[in-house]
């Protein structure tokens, strides 16, 4: 079953970045990056944000299950979605999750424009500074926007072009990491804002795209898996290797325990057992790690235990010596 809505659900040009700008953090450098020669580019802002978020469910989806309530500690100090809003019978998460936007622009002489300005920026600040400086030079006012619409029709006027020839691909979409869609959060703070100029794929780039993008998902699906198992086991409650099984097949997901090898480096993290058993669990290494060892304590369950019949087995060698001595010493 697809538990949530994600936003590869939806038939959206696959793109890759020509630069990226990352505020507060700087740009990529220009070296000897020139526009390519084409008319169709593709404009991108993230605005990444730490907080509690819960994901818009799938139309398999259904449960109606309560298995949420709200806590105080949602109400962080950035933004506050409507208490309303939030889901009991939806999953909470914790972590990074990002504000989206993509614009499309079709202009026939923006790469020769941007070339253009390229080149003089260059002459006179040479290779090794970053397009954050040089889109500066062309206006510096661009990276302040009232939104980000404004920030490239603020580029566009100042190279000469119509700033009103785009496409708004999305705007103000919510997603995690995996781009799962986002229904309710709240942030704590907004932490880096992200903006690319970006080209679409052709068809051989968008099928390896694709796979890549598949590749996610199954990482997905088995964090989903972890989370839902998760749920079942907080409360220390040894959960049949069947229930396991079963879970992880819902998943289309191996139920085999060689799926924790990838997280072997937490284990040696022993000051996570201290944490085991808490209530406030807010770390996700944390939480994973304590995944795995209700996982692994389950792995248990697959080999047969045989400790009764062998003390069985030791006891009655004993009871069967002791009649021998008992018998000799008659005997005497």
């Amino acid at each position: 079953m697809k538990k949530y809505k994600s936003l590869f659900d939806s038939n959206y040009p696959i793109t890759k970045p020509l630069l990226s700008i990352k505020i507060p953090f700087g740009g990529d450098i220009i070296n000897d990056f020139k526009f390519p020669k084409q008319k169709d580019f593709y404009f991108s802002y993230k605005f990444s944000y730490k907080g509690v978020f819960q994901l818009e469910k799938s139309k398999e989806n259904n449960s109606h299950s309560k298995i949420s309530s709200f806590k105080d500690e949602y109400m962080l100090d950035g933004h506050h979605d409507e208490y309303e809003d939030f889901d009991e019978t939806n999953e909470v998460f914790e972590g990074d999750f990002y504000i989206k936007f993509l614009y499309k622009i079709q202009l026939d002489n923006l790469s020769k424009s941007l070339n253009n300005k390229l080149e003089k920026f260059i002459e006179n600040n040479g290779k090794e500074s970053t397009f954050d400086e040089f889109f500066k030079s062309i206006n510096e006012n661009w990276i302040m926007p009232l939104h980000p619409e404004d920030s490239f029709q603020l580029l566009l006027k100042s190279l000469g072009l119509n700033e009103n020839n785009f496409e708004i691909i999305y705007e103000n979409i919510v997603t995690n990491l995996y781009g799962d869609i986002i229904s309710w959060y709240q942030y704590s703070e907004l932490f880096e804002e992200e903006f690319n100029i970006l080209e679409e794929e052709n068809l051989n780039k968008k099928l390896k795209k694709f796979k890549e993008v598949q590749s996610n998902f199954e990482v997905n699906n088995i964090e989903n898996f972890f989370q839902e198992f998760y749920q079942l086991n907080k409360n220390n409650k040894k959960l049949s290797i069947d229930k396991f099984n079963e879970i992880a097949k819902k998943r289309n997901i191996s139920p085999s325990i060689d799926l924790l090898k990838r997280y072997s480096d937490f284990e040696s993290k022993k000051e996570y057992i201290k944490i085991y058993g808490s209530e406030n669990i807010d770390n996700e290494d944390i939480d994973r790690f304590i995944r795995i060892r209700n996982l692994k304590n389950l792995s248990s369950y697959n080999k047969v235990d045989n400790s009764d019949d062998q003390f069985k087995i030791i006891l009655a060698i004993i009871i069967f010596i002791i009649m021998i001595l008992m018998v000799i010493f008659l005997l005497l």
